[in-house]
């Protein structure tokens, strides 16, 4: 977790010059300046100034690091009133980085994040009433701290409000149309689920008209971040000619990408391939090698076709 990324906010909490010289010894690299300045702030109550100094200690950004001095001034800038500190002292206490996982305590800290509009911290708070962690399970008060923190533009917010709306899983009013405007919302951001998900409406047609090409876009942005079930999804199109060309040679070239970096359906399909030589010549042994490792991890086709086809 790299608090430092929550260090500055220019104009929204202080004016002070002096502060602002911090920001921007920061931002050169001058940490030791930026502390410099930053002390005597917190030192005077400052909640921001404590906050960021908490940052420095925590991280050992210029400074000798000291995770308890870090977390020390996290809770006083917490107790004067700073949404971001508040949050950061939820996260440690939801996961239990370097104090003891004490989910009464994350609740606390997120809930007054959260009173303060901070859209992280309604965010973990509606995953805590997800998960049922230290509260019972509530998927309605989950989605209104999710759409608080969706309409200031949280990509992971957005994601999940397009979640509520598009699977049944949670026992609300399902809306293909307001899952797929908010999937869109959050995939503009680059959010990989969101990518991944809208793209598999297109191309199911949920929620809007079919649309492969659309579909092979939203798959390619999540591939070029690296995603794996893009990957898996893109030798899907090219397998079946949906939207692109049929094209069994990138096909597998999407699957073997996926199958390498564990995603046990690409594994399976990369068997496949090896053993009816698709895109490639026929090689049962290494049909077989995947096979395993698809099935060592669960996947039941994997499982069946080992079975069906005699590969033991």
């Amino acid at each position: 977790m790299r608090f430092l990324l929550l260090l500055f906010t220019l104009g929204s909490y202080l004016s002070a010059t002096v502060y602002e010289d911090a920001y921007f010894a920061y931002k050169r690299g001058d940490y030791n300046v930026a502390i410099e300045l930053l002390t005597p702030l917190a030192n005077q109550g400052d909640a921001q100034a404590q906050n960021s100094l908490g940052s420095f200690y925590y991280e050992g950004t210029g400074v000798v690091k000291d995770i308890q001095k870090g977390i020390d001034l996290f809770l006083q800038a917490a107790k004067n009133g700073s949404k971001r500190a508040q949050y950061k002292l939820g996260v440690l206490y939801q996961y239990g980085m370097n104090v003891k996982k004490d989910y009464a305590s994350a609740l606390f800290w997120y809930e007054k994040s959260a009173a303060q509009n901070y859209a992280w911290a309604q965010t973990n708070l509606a995953n805590m009433y997800v998960n049922a962690y230290g509260v019972e399970k509530n998927y309605n008060t989950a989605q209104k701290l999710y759409m608080k923190a969706a309409l200031q533009g949280n990509a992971q917010a957005q994601n999940n409000v397009a979640a509520f709306y598009y699977n049944p899983e949670f026992g609300l009013k399902l809306d293909n149309k307001k899952a797929l405007m908010w999937y869109k919302k959050a995939a503009e951001q680059g959010h990989l689920k969101a990518l991944l998900t809208l793209a598999i409406m297109y191309e199911m047609g949920k929620g809007t008209p079919k649309n492969y090409k659309l579909a092979l876009k939203y798959y390619l942005e999540g591939s070029k971040k690296g995603y794996i079930q893009s990957f898996f999804h893109l030798g899907r199109l090219y397998e079946h000619g949906k939207g692109v060309e049929q094209d069994d040679k990138k096909a597998f070239s999407y699957y073997v990408r996926a199958a390498k970096d564990g995603f046990a359906q690409a594994q399976f399909a990369t068997a496949r391939f090896w053993y009816f030589g698709k895109g490639k010549k026929v090689n049962i042994e290494k049909a077989k090698k995947w096979l395993d490792i698809a099935a060592r991890q669960g996947n039941n086709d994997a499982q069946q076709f080992t079975v069906q086809y005699k590969l033991k």
